[in-house]
């Protein structure tokens, strides 16, 4: 038999049936190793050289190179393997030979047969872990062996998971209890073993161990992350506090994979060899990200993209894309935006986006571990703007494009460079015979010209080739002698190189023969600022009713002066884009452009009021909302935008929304850059809705920071007010009190130099409540008794502000433990609140917390209700969360289950919606109400969460609260002296905060 086995888990070893061999000798096993992982390929000998000795090379280094792999030789049973070859060596080896190999075979018959026979899965699973005799290539720490080693120990770590899943579904969770501890304590980070022990220990009865472990992984996660625990933890976490069975698989279907990739480009050819040089990021044993790098023109893209298309099934876990717009008219696109979107791509919701660089970065490389996926970085600028976006497993691939070569990439993260050079001669005719066909045949000498003056550039090839086609009467030498008299007469694009210059003068030379008004649409769809557009937003810019548009943009298309990227959206090579805003600069006066931008303006402002309105139902007319209105209806005819895109009901709405949130995000932001502030004001205004609903608080703190920057430079200060105020509320929800607070007061100074003294003291009792919630109790009363006196001068004018002073005055309050006279308070303001006020919600919300306080459940129930339903048909999440209470109402009338439903869910809400500053109070609820059901380990569990959670955003309320039941627990399971420690720290800090102490913890802390 000429059977062999390699072993590179542990000690390498080489055997056969007659005898065994450990490989002594570093450089000996180094030797072997590289072999074994390039195994059946020729192994350069300057590669061996390099992994041996670390690129030393000397005089001598190749014959000490043939001296070691005849020593192995000698070592293998069949010397004959190991063979020498042109410029290296190669190793053979059988399938089934190395351990390695089986072992993944072995998981992947294990891993299949999972779902379906859980018995056999484990047995073969653990057939595969029997194989692990230690890490892959002991000792040895060679970069060209590491990566394999990681991806080798990854899957080991998969292996497990595997493993514990099929004992758990044969019923054997008592049997992996221990197993899982000690991987859960060796990878604290992984969300997925936290869930797999949580449903071992729910499933053996232990359910206070369940709920320890998710707060265990919840600590974890925001020290070293700074994010929460994922949507299967939180499932998970229910079921155990609901006392629902918790099964691994999550009730709705996960998402499908990513798959960004752009269209590929029609008649690709030639790049053989490139192509076999990106295939080299399919080896297993590939490090770093690939770096494709070129002048404009050059073809990277295509390349990319075609060779992204052609390994798409090496990546089964999704390809992500993104144009980074390194190279533009516009500002590149910041890493932190290409994160969001990536995030986003990957299935975590608009409010569970982190809204920090270092935080997306760590949640991407959190989300995307162990997966076989490829990140293709598009027309990169810097290394600065690449490096958060790489992955930070080897299973992940990364391709970059850029016209830099970015060395700091190649120094620091061992990117692998490939410059793509201009198209051959030969290639280039071959690229225009796929696009023109025979009539390169027929004038061979013209078409080899045309290619010259293209200077070998695929993208000059593909536009002039559309120019052959679009005249077929005409010689190709008659369109190359007209191309060659226009070369001269043309400014130099880019000074570094002719390369720019041939594109451009093949642009000219097309664009010379598109129809006038396709020409002019060329020009001005240039000037949009954001990444792509859609065919309304086309007619927008033109002017053109979208059927004419139509009928540009298919010219244009046609052309290759334009690419649809994705079905519907529309984009211009940054080259072309710049190119087109010199033409327009030549061609179409100031005033032309001037109105392109404001029809683009008053279409962006109608349909994204149009389309908020459609998916999130009628709002109050802002500002903004009526000017758009006004400019719609009054501009002359030619100067109207396209019309709104159809918008038949709530879902495509919103889908128009989401498609163009990132483009409005970047128009505001324009409008602010470029003088036309009262643009971006507006439009701040007009996506405030929808930022805030969808919890998309990044894209809300670029646009209102955009709008406060605008407002000042108007030097409006109602304006500029309502951007705080905006800024405040996002910097609330994200639990960031102190710069909500800021803001908060930034917008009532800046109303005090207006007129306008109903916002004044509406947002004077914006600032009261955050002092709520900082416990600045005495400063919140302050600002309501002046709301509430100062109302009475206004008459009618102020009768929303009377309402909402009186209610945070009851909820003042009641926070002081004062629930008779809050009720006074309350009482007035139902009162005189109205149907159809906002105030409304607040205001039964805060009576339901007072009758709480009053022990008078059947009243809270009521008020709760009520306010969850308001708040429900708003789409108010902070009160759909805040209601939180409603449970310990129904608890006390003996509705146990709608207690504990009541209690999820608004904890569900405040973690789903990224609500902080109500998460900590959530908790405290559910936490008594486990203790009160005879669970004081999950309780205390809950308790606990809620102490971290009020810590974090300095809810010194809620913190108090949290020690005191934490203390209640441990009064429960018998542990005096921790129940003494909390009720003193709880007793400690109300006093700091001037909170009386209730009789029931005096009383406690006297017994004790």
């Amino acid at each position: 038999m000429d059977q062999m086995e390699f072993q590179i888990f542990g000690p390498l070893r080489v055997r056969d049936q007659a005898h065994e061999a450990t490989v002594g000798g570093h450089l000996q096993r180094v030797l072997l190793g590289v072999l074994l992982c390039r195994a059946n390929a020729v192994v350069p000998a300057h590669v061996l050289i390099d992994a041996m000795w670390g690129g030393h090379s000397t005089e001598g280094t190749t014959a000490r190179l043939h001296l070691h792999v005849h020593r192995l030789r000698r070592l293998l049973p069949r010397p004959e393997r190991l063979d020498s070859e042109p410029g290296g060596y190669r190793l053979t080896v059988h399938p089934g030979e190395i351990d390695a190999e089986r072992f993944e075979t072995l998981l992947e018959e294990g891993t299949a047969l999972g779902p379906h026979d859980p018995d056999r899965a484990a047995e073969l699973i653990r057939k595969a872990l029997d194989l692990w005799e230690g890490p892959p290539f002991e000792g040895l720490d060679v970069p060209h062996l590491v990566d394999t080693a990681h991806r080798l120990e990854e899957r080991h770590q998969v292996a497990l998971q595997e493993l514990f899943t099929a004992e758990l579904a044969r019923g054997r969770h008592g049997a992996v209890l221990g197993e899982l501890a000690e991987q859960v304590r060796r990878h604290p980070l992984d969300e997925h073993l936290h869930a797999l022990l949580m449903v071992a220990h729910h499933r053996a009865g232990q359910p206070g161990r369940a709920l320890s472990v998710y707060h265990r992984a919840r600590r974890h996660l925001r020290e070293e992350l700074g994010q929460d625990p994922g949507p299967e933890l939180r499932r998970i976490e229910q079921c155990v506090l609901a006392g629902r069975p918790a099964d691994l698989a999550a009730p709705a279907p996960s998402p499908r994979p990513p798959a960004q990739l752009p269209h590929q480009a029609h008649g690709f050819t030639g790049r053989e060899h490139e192509l076999a040089t990106l295939d080299t990021l399919l080896r297993p044993d590939t490090s770093g990200p690939h770096l494709l790098t070129g002048t404009g023109g050059v073809g990277k893209t295509t390349l990319a993209v075609h060779w992204a298309h052609r390994a798409r099934t090496h990546f089964p876990d999704g390809q992500l894309y993104i144009d980074l717009r390194g190279h533009g008219p516009h500002p590149p696109l910041p890493p932190e935006e290409a994160l969001a979107a990536f995030l986003r791509a990957l299935g975590v919701e608009g409010a569970s986006v982190p809204t920090g660089l270092d935080e997306r970065a760590a949640r991407f490389r959190s989300l995307i571990a162990g997966r076989r996926l490829l990140v293709l970085l598009d027309n990169a600028r810097s290394a600065e703007q690449v490096r958060p976006l790489l992955p930070g497993t080897t299973t992940a691939r990364t391709l970059i494009t850029s016209r830099n070569t970015l060395p700091a990439l190649v120094a620091r993260e061992g990117a692998h460079r490939q410059d793509l050079e201009r198209l051959t001669p030969e290639r280039s005719l071959d690229l225009l015979h796929t696009l023109v066909g025979a009539r390169t045949h027929d004038e061979p000498g013209a078409a080899a010209e045309l290619a010259e003056r293209c200077a070998h550039l695929p993208l000059a090839l593909r536009v002039a080739a559309e120019l052959v086609n679009t005249s077929p009467g005409q010689p190709i030498a008659d369109l190359t002698e007209e191309l060659a008299q226009g070369q001269h007469a043309l400014q130099v694009l880019d000074a570094d190189g002719d390369e720019a210059t041939s594109v451009r003068t093949v642009l000219s030379w097309s664009y010379r023969q598109l129809p006038p008004e396709a020409a002019r649409a060329l020009r001005l769809l240039a000037a949009h600022p954001g990444h792509d557009l859609d065919l309304h937003t086309a007619a927008a810019l033109t002017g053109a009713e979208p059927a004419r548009m139509r009928g540009h943009v298919r010219t244009l298309l046609r052309a290759h002066l334009l690419e649809e990227h994705t079905p519907g959206r529309y984009r211009m090579h940054d080259l072309l884009r710049a190119y087109a805003l010199d033409l327009s600069q030549d061609h179409d006066s100031d005033d032309e452009r001037h109105a392109a931008a404001q029809r683009l303006y008053r279409h962006c402002l109608a349909t994204v009021t149009a389309a908020t309105e459609a998916a999130h139902g009628p709002a109050l007319t802002t500002r903004a909302e009526q000017r758009c209105e006004d400019a719609s209806g009054h501009a002359p005819a030619e100067d109207r935008p396209g019309s709104v895109p159809p918008l038949p009901d709530a879902a495509t709405a919103a889908r128009w929304l989401e498609a163009n949130r990132a483009d409005l995000v970047h128009i505001t932001q324009h409008a602010a850059r470029t003088g036309n502030e009262r643009t971006a004001v507006d439009l701040a205004c007009a996506l405030r809705r929808h930022l805030s609903l969808g919890g998309h608080h990044d894209h809300a703190l670029a646009v209102h920071t955009s709008a406060l920057s605008a407002a000042r430079a108007l030097q409006d200060a109602a304006e500029t007010a309502t951007a705080h105020r905006c800024l405040g509320s996002v910097h609330r929800r994200l639990g960031r009190i102190e710069a909500a607070t800021e803001h908060m007061q930034d917008a009532h100074t800046c109303l005090l130099d207006t007129d306008l003294d109903r916002e004044q003291l509406l947002q004077l009792i914006q600032l009261a409540v955050m002092n709520l919630f900082q416990a600045q109790y005495r400063q919140a009363a302050v600002h309501l008794h002046r709301a509430r006196r100062r109302a009475d001068d206004l008459g009618e004018a102020g009768h929303e502000i009377q309402v909402g002073a009186h209610a945070y005055l009851g909820f003042f309050l009641h926070l002081l433990r004062r629930d008779a006279r809050a009720l006074d308070h309350l009482t007035r303001a139902r009162a005189l609140v109205r149907q159809e006020e906002a105030s409304r919600v607040d205001t039964e919300a805060i009576t339901g917390y007072v009758h709480i306080g009053l022990a008078r459940p059947e009243r809270a129930r009521a008020h709760f209700e009520l306010a969850r339903t308001m708040a429900r048909e708003r789409g108010n999440r902070f009160v759909q969360a805040w209601v939180h209470p409603l449970a310990l109402a129904y608890w006390a009338l003996g509705m146990r289950e709608q207690a504990f439903a009541t209690a999820e869910e608004c904890l569900a809400v405040a973690l789903g919606s990224n609500e902080r500053l109500i998460e900590p109070s959530a908790r405290n609820t559910l936490g008594t109400l486990l203790r009160m059901d005879g669970s004081a380990r999950e309780g205390l569990a809950q308790h606990r969460a809620a102490l971290s959670a009020a810590q974090g955003c300095s809810i010194r309320y809620c913190e108090a609260n949290a020690h005191r039941g934490i203390g209640e627990a441990h009064a429960l399971l018998g542990q005096d002296t921790d129940a003494r420690e909390h009720w003193d720290e709880a007793a400690t800090l109300f006093g700091r905060i001037g909170v009386p102490l209730d009789t029931e913890l005096r009383l406690r802390m006297r017994r004790g």
